[in-house]
């Protein structure tokens, strides 16, 4: 019965983890709490990410590595209604 409890603790466990995020540097961080601050609605790249189930895990982990080499995954999505447009 204890065995049983732990499976039932470790499944808790995991189950109300939350994605892991990746590391921001300040300079993200601050623009995020700008954005906060202006009430300017964004999403991170990363939380939008959904793999086809076609691909493969080495497939998903090697297009997640270069989306975060690249600097994409960090991205902040916005709506078009806060972006300035140029004439």
């Amino acid at each position: 019965m204890n065995e049983l409890k732990k499976i039932q603790e470790q499944y808790e466990y995991w189950n109300d983890l939350k994605d892991p995020q990746p590391d921001i540097a300040k300079e993200q961080e601050e623009a995020r709490q700008y954005l906060e601050e202006k009430k300017i609605p964004f999403i991170p790249m990363y939380t939008l990410l959904d793999f086809d189930d076609s691909l493969n895990q080495d497939e998903k982990n090697t297009i997640e590595e270069q989306l975060l080499s690249s600097g994409l995954m960090l991205a902040l999505i916005i709506p078009d209604i806060y972006i300035k447009k140029k004439s």
